[in-house]
C-alpha cells in the first residue's frame, strides 16, 4: 500500500513539472488517502514524510489551479507533519518547497508553482 501511495505521489510530481494540475491533484489526493491510512495504522516516519510529501503535492495543485487560500492551508499542514518527522527521511527538496510555499503565505503572496518547481526533486 504504502508503495502505491508513494507512486501516486510521483505521478503527482511529474503532473507539477508538466504543469497539468488537475491531474496533479488527483494523484496527490490519492497519496494523501494511501497514507493518512498508513500512518494512523502503523505511525511510521516512512508513511508520515510520504503523507506530508503528498500535502505538498496536493498544495501545490491547489495553487496552479488558483485555489491560493486552500493551497496555503494544505501547505501549512504539510509542513506542521514534516515538523512531526525529525528523522533523516524528510526529503530536503519537499521540505523546502513546503517551507518556501509557507513563506508566502504568510507574507500574503500566492504560492509561485513555477519558481517552487526548481524545489521539486
Amino acid at each position: 500500500k504504502g508503495r502505491v501511495g508513494y507512486v501516486r505521489l510521483r505521478l503527482a510530481t511529474v503532473e507539477i513539472r508538466r504543469r497539468r494540475f488537475p491531474s496533479a491533484l488527483e494523484h496527490a489526493r490519492e497519496a494523501v488517502r494511501i497514507q493518512e491510512s498508513l500512518v494512523a495504522k502503523t505511525g511510521d516516519s516512512q508513511s508520515r514524510h510520504d503523507l506530508a510529501a503528498a500535502l505538498y503535492m496536493v498544495s501545490l495543485g491547489l495553487a496552479g489551479t488558483g485555489d491560493q487560500a486552500n493551497a496555503c492551508s494544505v501547505a501549512r499542514r504539510s509542513l506542521k507533519t514534516f515538523s512531526h518527522d525529525p528523522g533523516e527521511r524528510t526529503s530536503p527538496h519537499y521540505l523546502k518547497g513546503a517551507t518556501a510555499a509557507v513563506g508566502a503565505c504568510d507574507a500574503g503572496k500566492p504560492i509561485d508553482v513555477v519558481r517552487i518547481y526548481g524545489h521539486l526533486s
